[in-house]
């Protein structure tokens, strides 16, 4: 067991992490921005976030995999710590330039929740979370979108994509997570040593993320601008 001396260098150290990894990703995707922007591509926030649920995509994908053959490993430590990061900075950097408004109170009110959670866990469990509510299925939606209003594709094709990725990915995905972080919220839970704190946030994360993604109907993107 480590003192709390013990364990005090090891918070500021994941704290200190956890601070530069979002600053690196927002200068990330501030380059990006800058660099569509200097291309003139339209609409620059549709492929911005494209190319950062992109990222996502490509820092949880293993753990997706490594979850759905053996749910046992769901509160083991991810291949790639950067989902996390980028997801949060993400969503931060879109609120800065204004593209991320006050439509949803819902969703502000679950990333102020899934934040915590997260840094505390940043496990398997909290990148499928990543994989399924935000990177594969936004990525695909914001792709589909560029492409409507670049004229490659129909506004129908993408009703129907788009419906497809949310009801046989989105919503089945979404499912699975909070069961997952149910299982882990029993699973890590000490009945000598119980730390309640963690143990109620995984729950309540757990019912937000199957009420807002699992059984709620998803807003169309296509009204965005």
């Amino acid at each position: 067991m480590f003192t709390e001396s013990e364990n005090e260098p090891l918070l500021s150290e994941h704290f200190i992490t956890f601070c530069l990894h979002n600053i690196g990703c927002m200068l990330l995707f501030a380059q990006v921005d800058y660099l569509l922007h200097y291309m003139k591509v339209k609409p620059e926030w549709c492929h911005l976030r494209a190319f950062g649920n992109g990222l996502i995509v490509a820092c949880t994908w293993q753990d997706v995999l490594c979850c759905i053959r053996n749910h046992n490993v769901s509160s083991s430590s991810p291949y790639n710590p950067y989902a996390e990061s980028l997801v949060l900075s993400l969503y931060i950097y879109q609120c800065i330039i204004g593209k991320l408004q006050c439509q949803d109170p819902y969703y502000h009110a679950f990333v102020l929740i899934r934040t915590p959670v997260g840094y505390q866990n940043n496990n398997k469990t909290m990148s499928m979370l990543y994989f399924f509510c935000n990177g594969y299925p936004s990525m695909v939606d914001y792709t589909m979108l560029s492409m409507v209003q670049n004229g490659i594709v129909e506004k129908q094709t993408m009703k129907n994509v788009t419906s497809a990725i949310n009801n046989y990915v989105r919503k089945p995905g979404a499912a699975l997570v909070a069961s997952l972080l149910l299982h882990d919220a029993y699973n890590g839970h000490n009945i000598d040593y119980p730390d309640n704190r963690k143990f109620y946030s995984n729950i309540l994360l757990s019912f937000m993320v199957y009420y807002k993604y699992a059984t709620s109907r998803t807003k169309s993107i296509i009204k965005s601008k």
